[in-house]
């Protein structure tokens, strides 16, 4: 949620002449429902699920691809295994403060349309920092970098790594 996971990977793919998956984007079709309808009339529990499930489906798909998730994709153990064990993993750090300044004018995040949002947000990076820092192969920092910057970076770490073993 504001990290540029999904410009970065759309990016990154066309430079690696790979297909770009966003799993939200994923999820949704598979749901048949948009992220705030899920949250709305299921709850984040049942999109969680719909996001494991997505997950799920990517794996199955027979080629290499960059996969961009959002940032609760790791609050189930199951994911955390999937992404650790069939993909590179990069994780795309970015502050809060960073986060707050992309993210002022978007009304259309569920876990932010609650009175202090900045507070939001950093309880929820406080409470999956930990997940969010054991699960990737590589840690990016993108709080002073462009997106095509950061796109080049994680290429760079793309072609630094074997990737035999990863989608």
């Amino acid at each position: 949620m504001g990290s540029g996971k999904s410009t970065i990977g759309s990016l990154l793919a066309k430079n690696a002449g790979v297909e770009f998956f966003d799993l939200d984007e994923v999820t949704m079709m598979l749901a048949g429902a948009d992220v705030a309808d899920i949250f709305s009339n299921q709850g984040e529990e049942a999109w969680r699920t719909w996001e494991s499930q997505a997950l799920k489906q990517v794996v199955e798909i027979d080629e290499r691809v960059i996969l961009a998730c959002g940032g609760g994709i790791i609050l189930k153990s199951e994911n955390r295994e999937i992404l650790r064990s069939q993909f590179l993993t990069i994780y795309l750090k970015t502050s809060v403060e960073v986060l707050m300044e992309r993210l002022r004018h978007r009304r259309n995040r569920p876990l932010l349309n609650v009175a202090d949002p900045k507070a939001a947000v950093a309880r929820l990076f406080g409470e999956r920092r930990e997940l969010y820092e054991s699960v990737p192969h590589a840690i990016i920092v993108t709080d002073e970098k462009s997106p095509k910057d950061t796109a080049k970076e994680a290429l760079a770490i793309i072609k630094e790594v074997s990737v035999n073993d990863y989608k």
